[in-house]
């Protein structure tokens, strides 16, 4: 896939994510339903804590040959690092886990103007990946906001309607 499609994709898929989340009260966004974990704005924290993640990962698969997201000799565990991303995000306010997600998204497309065909294919270790090329980061984000829209409808559905809307 061209860079110039993946941009598109990302975008796209980032404002059918904020529409998802269009007329959502505060109050709604932060109740957490029964038999989840998380909330819609937990689900946002989660979304900004991973981008900001990817975008330093990118970073370093640029200035580096082959580096690793974490050194060998850790454990890494996907579901404790995210857990411990949204509880750093939890008593922020909707507007303020949204300003994160668009500062993080802005940097993100602004990086990938920049980027090169030979830059694309560069390579690192992601903690839960493994071996990925920048591209292939790059399509991981674009799926991780597909699949966490749906989790956002899904949260939606079972939430109750407020008066506030």
């Amino acid at each position: 896939m061209s860079k110039d499609k993946l941009r598109q994709r990302l975008i796209e898929e980032r404002a059918a994510l904020l529409a998802e989340i269009e007329g959502l009260t505060e109050d709604e966004a932060a109740r957490i339903p029964p038999g989840s974990e998380w909330s819609i704005k937990d689900v946002l924290a989660h979304l900004s804590s991973a981008e900001g993640a990817a975008i330093d990962f990118i970073r370093c698969m640029l200035e580096e040959d082959g580096p690793r997201q974490v050194p060998p000799e850790v454990v890494f565990d996907l579901d404790r690092w995210n857990a411990s991303q949204v509880r750093k995000r939890r008593e922020w306010s909707l507007p303020r886990v949204l300003d994160e997600l668009r500062t993080q998204r802005e940097a993100l497309l602004r990086s990938m103007d920049e980027l090169t065909d030979e830059q694309l294919s560069r390579r690192g270790i992601h903690a839960a990946w493994g071996e990925v090329s920048v591209a292939d980061q790059l399509r991981i984000l674009h799926l991780h906001d597909q699949m966490h829209r749906k989790m956002i409808t899904q949260l939606k559905a079972v939430l109750p309607v407020s008066a506030e809307r």
